[in-house]
């Protein structure tokens, strides 16, 4: 039947680039090369939609879209568009087909339009030798962006048709390169900030978490990894963007290795967990690229790491990573919150002397050394508090030294600073040793981090600054001045003045710790205390709640 009207106004979505036919092996980004492949030599296909516009339809109408495949000549002249041409399809041999048969449904996904010569629709049975020779004409505008930011401009219209189809094919157009898989090198992307992401968008975000990779319990069994994201519209890792990653093959998920690291996601749908929205990359739809500084060479070319035989990255794409990396090193040397699913905060290896054995804890160290053993999957890791290494604790890895390994984990981990999250702390006879297992995971820090530039600080502090034990005077009262893990120790009950860092609080909602007594309000709340020597729980209630505001100290119960 003859082609419809809204095909004079169309846009390209998305590009299957020159094929030869017959194809030798289908890849899964290949659509089906459409009636004409028994009877032509090359094609190139693409997905087109529908412009709308307000004076033709009502807004709520959904806009048509279609395949088109272009056979030999016409696939010689349009194997440069990409996504984002206009294309405006005319004359009476721009035909409707379904499955080799002259008839239409445009619910129907098998339904598309043929660009071909009369003798190549002839030869494929799609009509008959007597048939009148029908005309066909091509108009298009090219589509340009400058910059990322940049908005998309277009091209003068340009016109192809069946009388200059023997033509010269231009220079421009035989030059491009695209490799194996047009879909993903010639589409020219938009990306959405993470506080404005809406479902298939494009995005960009700076790595503050990722989990290791396990076998979902759900749908298809896949495996999965969990991954936190920060962007510029959601600068604290309080307010990171939760990202869950699928793939059937566990190699093929992001070779995450530090904090900081960039993951780029093309066509991320979204989820709704507990009230909130995630991001779902599964490998059917969606395409991920790891980005990486060089860390031998920060000035040098950045480190592109994804499972796919191609991957689009432009000076567009490098200079977007590159103002990323400078803003999430400035942002994350100040960051001081804690992730929405970890609000927990951390220990440092200090404070793991003063704690239970069998107790779990996420820990940042300093890895100074490792060795495998030499019959098992399991090995050891030597970490210390940043500034003692040669009295380091033995981290001990459980038969899951091969796993770290693929990842890239080791041999990296060692001479940088790490947290092991969910780590069992085991004291046998005085002695201390930190179990890693199948639930623990493992995480790169780089130096710029707050907790690491931290943690440096307090560990020369503890060498050049021994903790004092004077005894100063608080309100009359006359307080000795305690390290945490010495109040812990000490016979109750009992006051003492510590310094500490408040690593939490709970409720975390401020509204929620107040309360009206006597026409005055009162505060009820709960802290996680935590100094170089161990962490503590402070129930703060009524006037002492007044010294969290007014003073660097506090008094403890």
């Amino acid at each position: 039947m003859d082609h419809a009207a809204w095909l004079q106004r169309t846009r390209v979505t998305a590009v299957w680039p020159m094929r030869t036919l017959p194809l030798a092996a289908a890849s899964e980004f290949d659509i089906d090369t459409g009636p004409c492949a028994s009877a032509a030599s090359r094609v190139v296909s693409m997905e087109v939609v529908e412009i709308m516009t307000s004076v033709s339809h009502e807004s709520s109408e959904t806009p048509q879209r279609i395949y088109v495949h272009f056979y030999d000549k016409w696939a010689d002249h349009v194997q440069h568009f990409v996504q984002h041409f206009k294309v405006g399809f005319f004359g009476r041999g721009v035909k409707h087909w379904e499955d080799a048969t002259e008839s239409y449904d445009v619910n129907n996904e098998n339904a598309c339009i043929v660009i071909a010569e009369h003798q190549i629709l002839v030869d494929a049975g799609l009509l008959h030798p007597s048939s009148p020779i029908e005309d066909i004409t091509i108009k298009f505008n090219v589509a340009r962006r400058e910059a990322l930011v940049s908005p998309i401009t277009y091209g003068e219209e340009v016109t192809i048709s069946s009388a200059t189809l023997n033509d010269e094919v231009p220079q421009e157009v035989r030059s491009i390169n695209r490799g194996s898989r047009g879909v993903a090198e010639n589409r020219i992307y938009f990306y959405t900030t993470l506080s404005a992401l809406t479902n298939n968008a494009n995005t960009y975000g700076i790595v503050t978490s990722f989990s290791k990779p396990k076998r979902s319990t759900n749908g298809r069994n896949d495996f999965e990894m969990t991954v936190s994201l920060i962007d510029e519209s959601r600068p604290e890792r309080s307010q990171a963007f939760y990202v869950n990653v699928f793939d059937a093959a566990i190699e093929n998920l992001p070779q995450l290795l530090y904090i900081g690291d960039i993951l780029r996601f093309h066509t991320l749908a979204l989820n709704a967990y507990e009230g909130y929205s995630v991001g779902i990359s599964s490998s059917h739809v969606t395409r991920f690229l790891v980005v990486r500084e060089n860390q031998a060479n920060p000035q040098g070319p950045l480190d592109l790491i994804h499972p796919y035989k191609t991957c689009t990255f432009t000076p567009t794409d490098e200079e977007r990573c590159r103002s990323l990396i400078a803003w999430s090193k400035k942002v994350l040397a100040q960051d001081q919150t804690f992730l929405p699913r970890n609000t927990q905060g951390f220990i440092l290896l200090d404070n793991c002397f003063n704690l239970e054995s069998r107790t779990i804890v996420d820990v940042l160290v300093k890895v100074v050394g490792m060795s495998k053993d030499f019959l098992s999957d399991s090995g050891v890791f030597r970490v210390s508090n940043g500034y003692n290494d040669e009295s380091s604790v033995s981290l001990r890895v459980h038969r899951e030294w091969t796993s770290l390994t693929r990842r890239g984990l080791i041999p990296t981990v060692e001479k940088r600073w790490c947290k092991f999250r969910s780590i069992e702390i085991k004291i046998d006879h005085g002695a201390i040793q930190l179990l890693y297992n199948k639930i623990s995971s493992l995480e790169i820090l780089p130096d710029y981090l707050y907790e690491v530039r931290e943690a440096i600080k307090r560990a020369s502090m503890n060498v050049t600054n021994p903790a004092p034990t004077t005894t100063l005077w608080t309100n009359n009262i006359s307080l000795a001045k305690m390290t945490i893990a010495e109040f812990i120790n000490s016979p109750a009950p009992h006051r003492a003045l510590c310094f500490a860092n408040v690593a939490d609080i709970w409720p975390s909602n401020i509204a929620s710790i107040t309360t009206m007594i006597d026409s005055h309000f009162n505060y009820m709340c709960v802290f996680r205390l935590e100094d170089y020597t161990a962490s503590i729980d402070a129930i703060l209630y009524g006037k002492e709640a007044v010294l969290v505001s007014s003073v660097n100290w506090l008094t403890h119960m």
